[in-house]
């Protein structure tokens, strides 16, 4: 068991060290340090698109329909009613305001149609200065190291006097505005 021992620690002895330089005497060399390596990235090639829009739509002004009654008082010095008749139709003005605030990473437009009126009924009018589209750039204008700031932008279509006409109403909408919304 002993000798069988002593072989083993003889082996030990014989297994040369492993080295990549050799100094004989007095010197100095280099070491390696290893470490490994991954490429830095990020994602600005696939930043994926976020849509956030808020669309907000109000009316100013009046408009109203009147149906054409007749009101009737007793003349008592006539012993007769009198009668007056108000004339049938629409009246006042109105304005429909239509905003939309772009806070997505990606531009948008925004299309206004004409408005489509309910079944007997016309309306007529213009957008203001002929803006139907709204054109809303990206609210991420400090890129990616840098806060984004909202892009707003909005249209008023404009109803003047005696631009409805029709004697269906019954009450309610008198007709709608398509808003369609794109993202780019």
């Amino acid at each position: 068991m002993s000798v069988l021992l002593a072989l083993v620690l003889a082996l030990a002895l014989a297994v040369p060290a492993f080295a990549d330089q050799t100094f004989s005497g007095n010197g100095s060399g280099q070491v390696g340090i290893t470490a490994d390596y991954t490429p830095g990235s990020d994602n600005t090639g696939s930043v994926g698109k976020v849509y956030a829009l808020t669309l907000s739509w109000g009316q100013t002004g009046n408009l109203a329909y009147n149906g054409g009654k007749t009101t009737y008082s007793w003349n008592y010095g006539k012993l007769a009613y009198d009668s007056t008749t108000a004339d049938k139709g629409w009246t006042g003005s109105a304005a429909v305001t239509i905003t939309a605030k772009n806070r997505s990473n990606a531009a948008m437009e925004v299309t206004c149609d004409e408005p489509e009126p309910i079944s007997g009924l016309t309306i007529s009018g213009s957008y203001q200065g002929g803006k139907t589209v709204l054109n809303l750039g990206t609210a991420a204008t400090g890129g990616f190291t840098a806060g984004g700031s909202e892009q707003s932008d909005s249209t008023t279509f404009n109803i003047a006097p005696g631009g409805v006409s029709g004697d269906t109403y019954k009450g309610g909408n008198i007709g709608t505005i398509t808003v369609t919304v794109v993202g780019k």
